[in-house]
């Protein structure tokens, strides 16, 4: 046996055991490079077997193994391409396809070599290119990791291309080569391959685990730990509530989580181009660089310190930064700091400042005094009225008792005071504040008790009694003149009074006296002028008969209507109540008065309902219709309407009449109620006393109503209201 083919032999043996141990591995964690490795070392055994027969250099008559010695390397140098391959781009996650393409590229080459579709320079030079690109991905894997297993992976590849090489050239007798020269090379591959795949590393660990896969592997597994780590940090760092700021030592943001770009408002881009004088005012700068140095110095910052950081709209808010350093390594790259957004603290805190000065502020602008003690009778808090008003000072009434304030005739009574309020709650009572000069002032004092942490207090306001006792005493003396000078008015208010009186009596029985004695002769002349007007048949004294006639008619109406007005007034007249339907009332009216429309061309309109009852007196009710219609009438233009309307309120109805004629002025409609007043057009006309709207006044008075009236103006007509109780209401006499 010679010693070429004993080592042929022993590299056929070696290709073996590799291809068992990787796929042993396989078995173990499934892992698809290490059964792409498996399958090219088993199958390079035919190559391996080729050449121990011998046929590397006589040839053979087996053209099948002939095909397969060009083959068997094929599917070793596709393992390490593919395995390359994944590292280098991290295809981690496509190894099945990459495993399902390698099998479909090992089996189609077989194929292809078996039927001889490809003859062996071609796959020479096809398996150079994959040696060349797999020795370019080595030299690539060593710059990116630059680990020695990467070196080791690399010469074996180098002395593999050389070994292939060579036997290609013994194979087709392009050089005399002697086999010792490709033995070399593959002893010396076999070599670098197995201080990486077999011989223990020196730190006591299975080089297994540091060959080129496991490498692989763990740097995998590494890098996905480290992903976790990161991913891990960056949920920690984003989803803190805090702010969390990354920076330099210039004061430059380099980064920042969620809870800062949130409150601040800026985005992630746009505050790596701020820095902190973006945030901050000048006096806050200063002391945000006094705390890098500080840093920077102790390695530590020794307390938080607060800040007040501009957000991007503008809006203030509170913090409290502690700030440490970033080390990567050995060396200060970077500060990061928390913010603790205090916003609410502060604004809690101002908040509470404010109320003390708004508190402090109202208790010294108090007109009177304060005071706050306890059961014991030390005083905690009092107001400066109490030290001016007093004339003690803080620290003398710091050191007093509340008592010492009132005279020692009251001590006592006031100890009483005290005592009841720190009881039942509270207290009110008057008593003279003694000053330190023995000064008196009176004073209105008011308590009430406070409980705090199980303690009771008593706290009140005094008010400065001087002025108003003043006052009482001047109210007093005033009381006392007006009175005097109320019962002197009363009693000259009672004697002009009945003075008045008398005259309306006086009047009223000389208006009824005189009313009876001009309406007696009045009688007898009515009837000699209508016998004389019958029996004088001369024309020519007819007009005269006229005038007599017209004038002594408007004497007779005015005394009766004086008469009338006069009862009236007196307090001796009483109605006559009944229910009357308002309605039928005003139909009967008109029906006496439809002659008098007639003749005037007036058109009449009655809008009341028959539910509408009143409680009147009949006769002095159809007076005041008839007053008003005849006033209508009267002051109408040639053709016109009269409208009646009425509504119920209450207790009474408010019936208006309404006319179209020549309506008022302002100083009309005051004064149309007043006793003989006639307007201009009609103050010469016989027919108008100027007392029919007065008695309507009286009438509608002495029922418990009202009367007034309503015009737009001259020439817009007038409107009549009154008021009446219906059947309801409270009746009058």
């Amino acid at each position: 046996m010679s010693l070429e083919f004993f080592l042929w032999g022993l590299l056929s043996l070696f290709s073996l055991l590799i291809g068992m141990k990787f796929l042993f591995m396989y078995l173990k964690d499934k892992d698809k490079k290490k059964l792409m490795i498996s399958i090219g070392f088993l199958c390079n055994i035919i190559t391996f077997t080729y050449i121990l027969l011998g046929y590397h250099r006589t040839g053979t008559e087996i053209k099948y193994f002939y095909d397969l010695f060009g083959w068997g390397a094929t599917p070793l140098i596709l393992a390490l391409f593919f395995s390359l391959t994944e590292r280098l781009f991290n295809l981690q996650k496509k190894l099945d396809l990459i495993f399902r393409i390698y099998l479909l590229i090992v089996t189609s080459t077989f194929l292809i070599y078996l039927f001889g579709i490809i003859n062996y320079p071609v796959n020479a030079m096809y398996m150079s290119f994959l040696s060349f690109i797999i020795l370019i991905f080595s030299v690539i894997l060593i710059i990116k990791f630059r680990d020695l297993s990467s070196v080791f992976f690399l010469l074996s590849q180098v002395f593999f291309t050389v070994a292939g090489y060579t036997l290609g050239a013994i194979n087709t007798k392009v050089a005399q080569i002697s086999d010792f020269f490709p033995l070399i090379c593959f002893f010396v591959a076999f070599i670098f391959l197995s201080t990486i795949f077999i011989l223990p590393s020196t730190h006591g660990q299975q080089m297994s685990t540091n060959s080129l896969f496991s490498i692989m592997k763990e740097l995998e597994e590494s890098e996905r730990k480290r992903r976790e780590s990161i991913s891990r940090y960056d949920a920690l760092f984003n989803s803190h509530s805090d702010l969390i700021f990354i920076y330099d030592f210039s004061g430059n943001f380099l980064d920042a989580n969620e809870a800062s770009l949130k409150i601040t408002g800026y985005s992630k881009e746009e505050i790596k181009n701020l820095n902190f004088k973006d945030f901050l005012d000048k006096g806050q700068l200063l002391k945000a660089f006094r705390v890098i140095r500080e840093i920077k110095k102790n390695g530590f910052q020794k307390k938080p310190e607060e800040y007040r950081i501009k957000s991007k709209d503008g809006k203030i808010i509170d913090v409290e930064v502690i700030s440490s350093v970033i080390i990567e390594d050995g060396k200060r790259v970077a500060l990061q700091g928390i913010a603790h957004d205090i916003n609410e603290r502060k604004n809690a805190e101002r908040q509470i400042l404010r109320e003390k000065l708004f508190s402090e502020s109202l208790l010294e602008s108090l007109p009177g005094v304060l005071y706050f003690f306890d059961e014991d009778g030390h005083f905690i808090r009092w107001n400066k009225n109490l030290e001016d008003i007093s004339e003690y000072s803080s620290n003398d009434i710091s050191n007093m008792h509340p008592l010492n304030l009132f005279g020692i005739d009251e001590k006592h009574r006031i100890n009483d005071i005290f005592n009841e309020a720190f009881q039942k709650g509270d207290t009110i009572f008057e008593a003279d504040l003694v000053s330190k000069t023995g000064k008196k002032i009176p004073f209105y004092f008011t308590g009430y008790r406070l409980n705090i942490e199980q303690k009771n207090y008593l706290i009140g306001v005094g008010i400065d009694l001087t002025d108003l006792k003043q006052t009482e005493l001047e109210l007093q003396y005033a009381h006392e003149q007006l009175t005097k000078i109320n019962r002197d008015l009363e009693i000259k208010v009672d004697k002009r009074t009945a003075e008045i009186k008398k005259l309306l009596n006086q009047k009223d029985e000389f208006i009824n006296q005189l009313g009876h004695d001009l309406k007696n002769p009045i009688g007898p002349i009515i009837n000699l002028i209508f016998l004389l007007k019958k029996r004088d048949k001369n024309p020519e004294n007819k007009q005269i008969f006229e005038v007599l006639d017209r004038n002594i008619n408007y004497i007779k109406n005015l005394v009766i209507k004086t008469i009338q007005l006069a009862r009236l007034n007196s307090p001796d007249t009483m109605l006559n109540y009944e229910d009357i339907n308002l309605r039928e009332e005003i139909n009967n009216v008109i029906d006496q008065n439809k002659y008098l429309f007639i003749d005037n061309n007036i058109k009449i309109k009655n809008n009341l309902t028959d539910r509408l009852i009143v409680s009147a007196d009949k006769l002095r009710l159809t007076e005041i219709f008839n007053n008003l219609i005849s006033n209508s009438v009267k002051y109408s233009k040639d053709s016109g309407k009269i409208t009646f309307n009425a509504k119920s309120d209450h207790n009474f109805v408010t019936v208006s009449v309404e006319d179209e004629g020549i309506g008022m002025t302002d100083e009309q409609k005051n004064r149309i109620f007043d006793e003989f007043y006639k307007t201009d057009a009609s103050r010469h006309d016989f027919d108008s006393s100027g007392l029919g709207l007065p008695i309507c006044k009286r009438i509608v008075e002495k029922h418990g109503g009202k009367i007034w009236v309503e015009s737009k103006g001259l020439g817009k007509g007038s409107i009549f209201y009154f008021t009446i109780p219906n059947n309801k209401g409270k009746r009058v006499n």
